[in-house]
């Protein structure tokens, strides 16, 4: 019997179960927050959240309309900001819905 390392084989299981963007998301999730500090400032803090990824077009719930209309003259710049963090989720577009 011969003992294989979890780090190995997690990552294909995730593939093979099709989690893959799950992880993805969640990582995202995790650094939302600081995307929006990075290119916008603290003030942006907890008023929006990604909720789903789908066809390469991210989610993103805004605490009001006025939030998502912020958020969405900077979408360029929060799509930069995605790719520069490496967080391999493949966002193409952002929706940002209130």
């Amino acid at each position: 019997m011969s003992w294989t390392s979890i780090a190995w084989v997690m990552p294909k299981k995730i593939k093979t179960l099709g989690l893959e963007k799950f992880f993805q998301l969640n990582g995202l999730k995790n650094e939302w927050d600081g995307v929006l500090e990075k290119i916008a400032g603290g003030g942006f803090k907890n008023k929006s959240k990604p909720i789903n990824l789908k066809n390469n077009v991210l989610m993103v719930d805004c605490l009001n309309s006025v939030w998502a209309n912020e958020l969405k003259m900077r979408e360029g710049r929060i799509l930069e900001e995605i790719k520069k963090r490496n967080l391999r989720i493949g966002v193409e577009k952002i929706s940002f819905i209130s």
